[in-house]
């Protein structure tokens, strides 16, 4: 990060923010390393808005997705409300590897239209981030004959 957060244009910040939620590429980091060690991670596709709390709680939830492969995120549009970067996206991947919520691997291709909500620290870290998605969708494309 060449620039303090707090030293960003609007603009940059967006950017920025999309560098994050994307991911990062290559063996030096984790999904982990986005997030701030106090972070909180809010699924509202969780039956009661389940809030996961630091990053062992986040990463416990996102294995969950381990058993997708080919994971592709595009960001259709992205606005910042002061510290916070809003992202409607469109996420593809295909259930090929592992279990997910019990549901054996068939090589099911799925698409899912959501958003996401992030709020970054002063050292560039996520601490907030709210994803809002319809589980009930993959589902539907993981079950479906």
């Amino acid at each position: 990060m060449a620039k303090k957060v707090s030293e960003m244009s609007e603009e940059e910040y967006i950017e920025y923010a999309k560098g994050l939620f994307l991911g990062f590429t290559g063996d030096e980091h984790t999904p982990l390393d986005k997030f701030a060690d106090d972070a909180e991670f809010m699924d509202v596709t969780r039956p009661v808005k389940k809030v996961f709390k630091g990053k062992k709680e986040i990463g416990e939830f996102l294995q969950a997705y381990a058993g997708m492969s080919g994971w592709k995120l595009e960001i259709l549009h992205a606005a910042a409300d002061g510290r916070r970067v809003g992202m409607e996206w469109i996420w593809t991947s295909v259930h090929d590897l592992g279990l997910y919520d019990g549901v054996p691997p068939r090589g099911k291709k799925t698409k899912i239209h959501g958003s996401t909500w992030l709020t970054i620290n002063d050292d560039g870290k996520i601490s907030q981030q709210t994803d809002i998605w319809n589980k009930d969708w993959l589902m539907h494309q993981l079950c479906a004959e």
